[in-house]
């Protein structure tokens, strides 16, 4: 949750920025440069808008397996997992290479 606490807090610190830029600007007359501007932050503003509705999913999704107390129905993270390990490995395999990662073979 802090890493989405961040990215959000960045996003936020890039529009305010952005926006005191357009206005700067469009005040010294570069218009062609203020729409560029103007359009980085309309970009910014969709990709921060999408990365809140993927989490509201995930929270109304996480909300639902609470409420009917199965905890079994799939809670996938939409974020990439850095893990590569259990692609394509047979289970005991699996559990072999995690035991080693953790010093315990």
């Amino acid at each position: 949750m802090k890493r989405y606490s961040l990215i959000v807090a960045l996003h936020i610190i890039g529009i305010a920025f952005l926006s005191v830029g357009v206005y700067l600007l469009v005040d010294a007359g570069l218009w062609f440069s203020a729409l560029m501007a103007f359009l980085i932050l309309l970009a910014i503003a969709v990709h921060l808008y999408r990365l809140q509705m993927m989490q509201v999913r995930m929270m109304r999704h996480l909300a639902e397996s609470l409420r009917y107390d199965d905890m079994m129905l799939s809670f996938r993270s939409p974020y990439k997992n850095r893990s590569k390990i259990g692609r394509g490995m047979s289970v005991p395999a699996c559990w072999t290479a995690m035991r080693w990662k953790r010093g315990k073979s």
